[in-house]
């Protein structure tokens, strides 16, 4: 299975939820996917109609993903952004990396 980086919620009617380290997504009681936290990125929400629980937000603001929400067209509509994390996923992953291999000590 690959690996989710940017998830894209456009369906009419889905929603996301925060489910045992992944976010998953459902649309009329139909589950269309499960990515997990850990490996996302970013989530857009590029479609009318999506709901996301506050755990699925929660989970983000925790992990330091952003939430963007566009128009139809891709327009920015707004951002979510965690208020208590300046660095990006990648820099935090690559940290926490360097930690592990013993790169990250003097």
């Amino acid at each position: 299975m690959p690996r989710i980086q940017h998830l894209i919620i456009d369906e009419f009617g889905s929603f996301v939820a925060k489910h045992q380290g992944r976010l998953r997504v459902t649309c009329q009681g139909e589950k269309r996917l499960d990515a997990p936290i850990m490996h996302l990125e970013t989530v857009l929400i590029t479609g009318k109609g999506v709901s996301l629980s506050s755990d699925a937000v929660a989970a983000c603001a925790e992990e330091g993903i952003p939430i963007h929400f566009l128009d139809s067209r891709g327009k920015p509509l707004g951002s979510f952004y965690s208020a208590g994390l300046d660095a990006t996923v990648a820099t935090r992953r690559a940290q926490l990396a360097a930690l592990n291999d013993r790169r990250g000590l003097a």
